[in-house]
C-alpha cells in the first residue's frame, strides 16, 4: 500500500486534494479513520529516518507560536502530565494522555 493511495482515500479524506484544516475537527470515529489513513513518514521497516528531527521541529513550531502569539491557550483539562519527555530529540507521549487542543480567549 502506497502512501498516495492512503492519502487520497476519499472516504477518509472527502476531497483529497483541497487543503482542509478543519477536517480534523470532525466526529470522533471519522477522525480515527483519517489518523489510520495518515502515514507521512511511512511505517514499518521502511519508515522515514528523518521522523524523530521533524517531529522536533514540529513542537519547537508550536512552542514558539505560543511565545510569539497572546491569547493563545491549550484547553482546561490539558496538564503538564501530559507533556513528559524523555530526551532531547524523543517525545515521549503517553498513550492514556488527552488530546493537546488550542483555545483562543
Amino acid at each position: 500500500m502506497s502512501a498516495w493511495v492512503l492519502h487520497n482515500n476519499t472516504e477518509a479524506f472527502p476531497n483529497p486534494e483541497a487543503f482542509d484544516p478543519y477536517r480534523w475537527i470532525d466526529e470522533p470515529e471519522k477522525i480515527r479513520l483519517r489518523e489510520k489513513c495518515l502515514i507521512p513518514f511511512g511505517r514499518g521497516s521502511r519508515n522515514c529516518l528523518g521522523q524523530t528531527l521533524a517531529m522536533s521541529e514540529l513542537y519547537s513550531t508550536v512552542a514558539l507560536i505560543f511565545h510569539r502569539f497572546d491569547g493563545l491557550e491549550v484547553g482546561p483539562d490539558f496538564g503538564r502530565e501530559d507533556l513528559q519527555i524523555v530526551e532531547l530529540f524523543l517525545g515521549y507521549h503517553p498513550k492514556k494522555a488527552r488530546k493537546f487542543k488550542v483555545v483562543k480567549n
